[in-house]
């Protein structure tokens, strides 16, 4: 049984074997989740159904999950609901999934616990207004599936034996609720007149596209899964699979005459990894979509019965990010359109709509190339991205890299951001640096991709470019690298600043510690100041430092090596103090970090956006150990405005950046930056703990206490770059 990242409960006991999605874990049912598709009523003929947008659930920016819809090229993604709860006295967020378009196309129908500790029923417009309840029990309603004619909802009540202690809402399942007996029910699509159509358990329903039959899932004796059609008045089941797998249905072709459905029928032993498959309605003809070790999961026809949307990824382990994928109906050109470093889950629904949409032409953003080769020698290296097609909007896409056999402690800088393009912008740049190192190690690799586009946008390519660094080196070094005055002042701009030295910069340094000759106590004494200042410096305090002071402020706690270097390459992007203009970059970069910050679900979690400015700013300072003027604390809640996004960065700004609070920090900041930036790993607590005691122990004196020396003369350090 698999945990979903992000539930606040835990599964005391479980059979959901085979199930990887949300929607079967939070709704207490098995996998199944339908599509309404393109008939409109019993016994007429097919309407035409053309293709709109696709209706997921995600954990984007969210405390639990939202609803979310795309169009089938992967642009325009648009968040439909909002996870912090409605009711201000209930804290932490919803989850809510399990999307169904209506048949008409101006609809949705999703399952939420926003009202209380059960899943119920409820629709919301296609722009994710007018949220209105449909169902209201005492037991748990998921899975809707709209009729063909729009007048009923065929779901799934009652669960799949998980019951669940959940700590935020302190329920349990109650016993009378059966959680381990689901049923398929229907009801009026005002929440009237609910049926049990299966009698025995069943769940996932399906219409058949003239409404006559539906399709459902129910355990075997063997507590497998099997595959069952149904009249719409719940008569007549007939069992159309029957295996040893696990097999769950989720969607009937356009035309009526296939089923498809997920089956771990050909997954080794014990795997449970589920692949897409089709069938004819009377279980014959079974043919394979998809075949990869990935989760491959919901699949659903396209209103026009061309295409095919599903979920891929989510592994048991969870180090695979799910992402909703489009293919052509006989499983070809299998494309991922969420691209996202986030959880996408399925099973997806896909909007019909009675003419063709008229959609707004994409930005196509892609690498200027998909292979690159640099020399180990360039010290760093521009990779373009470009943007084409609709240029009159604003866009972004996030990037970052990933080790190949070229690692991003010795042979690179590890790169994170996001690029921001305005109208009219075609074109950006991404500084990759490059780290020189004395090893004979031959051509070594690594990845840069595009994920999380925001605005109407797509990707033009796989998202992925190939970088390969050539090998410089023939014969081994008589000495380290960093022995090199040179060489070590420009790895600090690279690993405390994220960039390359500008000249003036890289000629003070050296010359700072050239000047010394050939006296080695000089030079042992200027290599520890110069390797300080870049801690001490206004750019790392205001970078850095910032973002460590922000973690503290507004989280609690110290961010780990891989969160600090995004958010640190996010607020030093293209900023070179002292360079023309750099103040005023320094405070756009700075606020507009820090209110992607406060919108994170980490940060809206411990403050929900519906605290008053006043509470939220003595929250903050409470948290932080720091008691504020008067003045001080009204100038916060000022600053904080309305309590929007921009009037919340404000605030944790000014808490962050309060002389006490700062002060306060030096020692931790200075001992988790010799980590960050020496050693390219976090800190252990024993070394964290003894450096901070022994600063401390010399009031901040970092040459009395040798901790900048037994950092760069350490063996791990300078074994990054040659023999120690």
């Amino acid at each position: 049984m698999k945990y979903q990242r992000g539930l606040d409960a835990k599964i005391i006991y479980g059979c959901l074997l085979f199930s990887l999605s949300v929607s079967a874990l939070v709704s207490y049912s098995y996998f199944a989740m339908p599509v309404a598709l393109s008939q409109s009523t019993q016994g007429s003929q097919p309407t035409q159904k053309f293709n709109g947008k696709i209706a997921f659930s995600s954990d984007q920016n969210s405390v639990a999950l939202d609803i979310f819809s795309i169009n089938p090229d992967g642009s325009n993604r648009a968040r439909l609901t909002n996870d912090i709860r409605p009711v201000p006295s209930q804290f932490g967020g919803t989850f809510d999934f399990s999307p169904a378009w209506s048949p008409d196309g101006t609809k949705l129908a999703f399952v939420s616990e926003r009202d209380g500790a059960r899943y119920q029923i409820y629709s919301m417009n296609a722009d994710g207004s007018d949220v209105r309840k449909i169902s209201d029990s005492t037991i748990n309603d998921s899975e809707p599936a709209w009729s063909p004619d729009g007048s009923k909802i065929a779901f799934t009540r009652g669960g799949g034996c998980i019951i669940l202690l959940n700590a935020r809402k302190g329920a349990v399942a109650n016993q009378n609720d059966d959680p381990c007996q689901p049923f398929v029910y229907t009801m009026n699509v005002d929440g009237s007149n609910r049926i049990n159509l299966s009698q025995t358990p069943g769940s996932g329903p399906v219409w058949s596209p003239d409404g006559s039959k539906i399709a459902f899932s129910s355990y075997n004796t063997n507590f497998n899964s099997d595959i069952f059609i149904m009249n719409a008045d719940g008569s007549n089941p007939q069992q159309l699979t029957n295996t040893a797998a696990h097999e769950n249905v989720s969607s009937w072709s356009p035309d009526g005459t296939r089923l498809a459905f997920t089956s771990d029928r050909d997954a080794p032993a014990n795997s449970f990894v589920g692949e897409i498959y089709t069938m004819k309605i009377d279980g014959t003809d079974i043919v394979r979509l998809t075949n990869n070790e990935l989760q491959d999961y919901g699949p659903v026809f396209s209103p026009d019965g061309t295409k095919i949307a599903f979920q891929r990824g989510q592994t048991f382990d969870q180090t695979q990010a799910a992402d909703i994928f489009v293919m052509n109906g006989d499983g070809s050109n299998q494309t991922n359109i969420t691209n996202s470093s986030s959880q996408e889950f399925g099973p997806p629904s896909w909007q019909p709509l009675a003419a063709p949409a008229q959609v707004t032409p994409p930005a196509v953003l892609q690498f200027d190339a998909t292979t690159y080769n640099v020399s180990e020698s360039s010290t760093s290296f521009q990779i373009n991205v470009l943007r084409s097609g609709n240029t009159v909007e604003a866009v972004s896409v996030k990037f970052g890299s990933v080790n190949g056999t070229a690692s991003d402690i010795s042979d690179y800088s590890q790169l994170f951001g996001r690029l921001q393009f305005a109208p009219g912008e075609t074109s950006k740049s991404i500084s990759l640096l490059i780290n020189e190192d004395a090893f004979i190690e031959g051509t070594e690799t690594l990845s840069i991709s595009l994920r999380d586009l925001t605005g109407n946008s797509v990707l033009g390519n796989s998202g992925v470019a190939t970088v390969s660094i050539l090998d410089n080196d023939n014969v081994p070094p008589s000495t380290n690298p960093l022995d090199n005055s040179e060489f070590f002042v420009r790895q600090h701009y690279h690993d405390f600043l994220n960039r390359e030295p500008d000249a003036e910069g890289l000629a003070f340094w050296v010359n700072n510690i050239e000047s010394c000759g050939a006296d080695a106590a000089c030079r042992e004494v200027k290599r520890i100041d110069t390797s300080a200042a870049f801690f001490l410096s206004t750019e790392f305090r205001n970078t850095g430092f910032y973002v460590f002071r922000l973690w503290l402020a507004g989280l609690q706690h110290i961010p780990d090596f891989s969160n600090f270097m995004r958010d640190t390459q996010e607020i030093s992007r293209d900023l070179i103090v002292r360079a023309p203009g750099w103040e005023q970059l320094l405070e756009a970069n700075t606020q507009r970090f820090t209110e992607e910050f406060v919108s994170r679900s980490s940060f809206r979690l411990l403050y929900p956006e519906d605290v008053p400015c006043d509470i939220l700013v003595d929250i903050l300072y409470l948290r932080s150990g720091v008691t504020p003027s008067g003045a001080e604390r009204s100038q916060a809640i000022v600053a904080c405005g309305i309590g929007d996004t921009a009037g919340r960065a404000r605030t944790v700004r000014m808490v962050a950046n309060n002389e006490l609070f700062t002060q306060r920090l030096f020692t931790s900041g200075f001992v988790a930056e010799e980590y960050f930036g020496y050693l390219r790993r976090d800190f252990d607590f024993d070394g964290f703990l003894f450096w901070s005691t022994k600063l401390n122990q010399f009031n901040g004196d970092f040459r009395s206490a040798e901790m900048v020396k037994a950092f760069i003369t350490s063996t791990e350090y300078r074994s990054r770059f040659g023999s120690p």
